[in-house]
């Protein structure tokens, strides 16, 4: 574990399958361990790439009092990786034979976040980017691939340009098994994004079913939501985020969200320049005898 500010980073495996080990990456709030709003992140990737990166976003909400986690869970195979052998956490690259082994790791990754002490269990968030946000809602939606003791339900849910109808699977298909009384959610999505029509309409058919969905539209296509202080948009759909989970009584509502994201860009891009200058300086050389 390691402190970064008013934040504690961990890393762990949270599930074992076959010999396949599946890694969580968490930020921790600082400060007593009390049962916390908690969100589950699902990296993009369509289920075939990424990893559980340590994004922007977690670091902002776990400074607001979440425990925010990302996973990694198996990979579909995929042609363009080249063969090699692998260990460790890379195990996971083509482990998975369908995407409903990915579902089935999002499901225990919920069910594991739901067995932490620090983690309240009447608020957890999932969330997810594109095929990650596919996750996300399936663990909401879908039945349990696997049984278990505690819940793989989240109470809410955070979608980032998600694929909630997967071709020739309908049983997968998140948007295929919208119901009364789902977990309310928030869909963010780019205007010019090839999936907006469809996060429109899973958003739409929650709002039918009598479920809360809000839906948020940003400028951009696909990539609108990439997690870099660069990005204009990441501003605003942070706070965006923000403001929903306040909504749910999951943070404590605070008069200076937009500020806290700009220092923590701040903070972080200072941080992340004055150690790429410390990485240029040459080694230095013991003296010449």
């Amino acid at each position: 574990m390691s402190a970064d500010g008013d934040v504690r980073r961990e890393a762990c495996t949270y599930r074992t399958v076959g010999e396949v080990p599946l890694e969580a990456r968490l930020f921790l709030p600082a400060g007593d361990q009390a049962p916390r709003a908690a969100i589950a992140y699902f990296h993009p990737g369509s289920w075939r790439a990424g990893g559980p990166a340590l994004i922007h976003e977690l670091r902002h909400l776990a400074s607001r009092g979440m425990v925010a986690a990302a996973f990694g869970y198996r990979l579909l195979p995929d042609r363009r990786r080249k063969s090699a052998t692998r260990v460790g956490y890379a195990r996971r690259f083509d482990a998975a034979t369908s995407i409903r082994d990915c579902v089935a790791d999002a499901q225990a990754a919920i069910r594991w976040l739901r067995r932490r002490a620090d983690v309240d269990v009447t608020r957890v968030v999932a969330a997810g980017y594109s095929s990650g946000a596919h996750l996300a809602a399936a663990t909401a939606l879908l039945p349990a691939v696997e049984p278990g003791r505690a819940s793989c339900r989240p109470n809410a849910l955070v979608l980032y340009g998600g694929v909630f109808d997967v071709r020739d699977a309908a049983e997968l298909s998140p948007l295929r098994h919208v119901r009364p009384k789902a977990p309310p959610g928030l869909v963010l999505c780019g205007i010019r994004d090839p999936l907006a029509a469809g996060n429109r309409q899973f958003a739409q058919a929650m709002i039918d079913a009598g479920n809360r969905c809000d839906l948020a539209e940003f400028p951009g296509g696909h990539n609108t939501f990439a997690s870099r202080f660069d990005n204009p948009v990441l501003t605003r759909s942070l706070a965006r985020v923000d403001e929903f989970l306040v909504s749910l009584d999951y943070l404590d509502a605070v008069p200076d969200v937009v500020q806290r994201i700009a220092d923590l860009a701040t903070t972080l891009t200072t941080a992340t320049g004055k150690q790429a200058r410390s990485n240029a300086q040459p080694a230095s050389r013991a003296p010449s005898r």
